[in-house]
């Protein structure tokens, strides 16, 4: 992690030397994907050579393919890549935080391996973040998918934003330029169950975004299915929303209180006096006796009865 040197600050105190920007790339099974992102990655490192310094830190969930041995060639032969593998899948909101993790960036650009977010874009995330933002995120405008998926996509967006207790940017994903304090203040953080965009957004750093169309996958399979879109919803909602709590208190509250209520009228049927009047003999002013729909209002006059003969005595 790399260390501010107060000696090197411009007036806008920001390092004088070039800033280094990591690019953090998640993967998992995209063999097939690497070597054009890789030429993308360095072609945009001579696009940015007079701007800034570029690093790029590959994470892989488990992949069963040759992704992690394409990885390790590049880690051997070009000093600006490095990449780790976990033992298993734990997930690609936790495959991100690890690539944040391994940053040695003064800003993270993340990216995904399939090459829909375009990484050429860093040039104007830059030039936002050198401006001032501390969060510069891409709205999608267009995205190559379905209909049905696209519907449950921005339904999903708008519940999140809804029910969050701060607001989350829709149409957003992963694809965003953070500054190292967002980076920092991430990682202490230190959620089990991490939905990264909501944590930024709860942060509270300057934001931006920039408008772009997605482009179509070209090479593999996307991981993303209706299944794994609902459960990163889920997690939104769980980790940003107070609403499952109230959810959860009322339901808590309502078991309590039927149970208390049982108890109170099984105690109140219990009672030696009552059951006497209400079953022990025939009481002609009373010819519903026995009606359960009934039992509430005959119950209430036989109280009322019994208090007036105790009256009278």
């Amino acid at each position: 992690m790399i260390e501010n040197d107060a000696s090197g600050l411009n007036n806008d105190g920001r390092q004088s030397r070039r800033p280094l920007i990591t690019i953090s790339i998640r993967v998992l099974d995209e063999a097939d994907n690497i070597d054009s992102l890789y030429q993308r990655l360095c072609r945009l490192g001579e696009t940015m050579a007079e701007r800034c310094d570029l690093e790029f830190v590959f994470s892989d969930n488990h992949s069963q393919d040759l992704t992690w041995a394409k990885l390790s060639q590049l880690a051997s032969t070009d000093p600006r890549v490095r990449a780790i593998r976990f033992s298993k899948n734990v997930g690609f909101q936790r495959s991100i935080l690890a690539n944040f993790l391994h940053s040695r960036g003064d800003a993270v650009l993340q990216i995904d391996a399939d090459l829909q977010d375009p990484p050429e874009l860093l040039s104007e995330f830059f030039e936002l973040w050198r401006s001032g933002y501390r969060v510069v995120y891409g709205i999608r405008k267009m995205r190559p998918e379905g209909p049905l998926l696209r519907w449950f996509r921005r339904f999903g967006y708008w519940f999140i934003d809804k029910v969050s207790e701060h607001p989350i940017p829709r149409d957003v994903g992963d694809f965003r330029l953070i500054d190292r304090t967002v980076v920092n203040a991430l990682i202490k953080m230190n959620s089990p169950s991490p939905y990264l965009r909501g944590m930024i957004a709860s942060l509270g750093f300057s934001q931006t975004g920039i408008p772009y169309n997605r482009d179509a996958r070209v090479h593999g399979k996307s991981k993303f299915n209706v299944a794994r879109i609902t459960q990163l919803g889920v997690t939104a909602v769980v980790n940003h929303s107070v609403v499952p709590l109230r959810i959860d208190f009322r339901h808590r509250f309502t078991i309590l209180s039927s149970g208390n209520y049982r108890r109170i009228f099984a105690s109140y049927l219990s009672d030696p006096a009552r059951r006497t009047v209400g079953y022990g003999r025939a009481d002609p002013e009373f010819s519903s006796r026995g009606n359960p729909v009934m039992m509430g209002s005959y119950v209430e006059m036989t109280e009322s009865r019994m208090r007036a003969k105790g009256e009278n005595r």
